[in-house]
């Protein structure tokens, strides 16, 4: 009985990683890079991808070409980057059925009002603790931006 128990375990952890994304990778569906020590955003070549988690990087810059056209992407995290962060117009262009963008707790340094441009079915975004005043209620940075709740 001992030696089954053994062989269960050690099949366990053989099993183990497989099972698991591991960190700085992706597995088609998930694209899994936080804290990767990362400076910019990573190309994504599965078209596939439906989460891309960037958290906890370096991250300093997002403009227009920093996605491939990535249909299926519904979640992006960016929260938590270790430098200011600049977003520039039509930053997240490419990624249509983006559902929910989260930005939260990253000092955003710079946003171009048409940052957010291109993102008709936007559910959720998350700008909390970003140093960001009070003018982009009032100064059209969430125009086009219907499907927030």
């Amino acid at each position: 009985m001992a030696c089954q128990l053994d062989l269960l375990i050690g099949v366990i952890f053989m099993a183990s990683p497989v099972l698991v994304i591991s960190p700085c990778s992706s597995d088609g569906r998930i694209a899994f890079f936080r804290g990767c020590n990362l400076t910019q955003i990573p190309w994504i070549l599965n078209t596939t991808t439906e989460r891309l988690l960037l958290s906890f990087n370096y991250i300093s810059m997002v403009v227009a070409t920093s996605f491939p056209l990535l249909e299926r992407l519904q979640l992006l995290e960016l929260g938590t980057q270790y430098a200011n962060l600049t977003i520039g117009p039509g930053a997240f262009r490419n990624l249509p059925n983006l559902r929910i963008l989260d930005l939260g707790q990253s000092q955003i340094e710079v946003l171009n009002r048409d940052a957010f441009q291109g993102l008709p079915h936007l559910l959720e975004l998350r700008l909390f603790s970003c140093g960001l005043s009070s003018a982009v209620l009032s100064d059209g940075y969430f125009r086009n931006l219907y499907s927030l709740a």
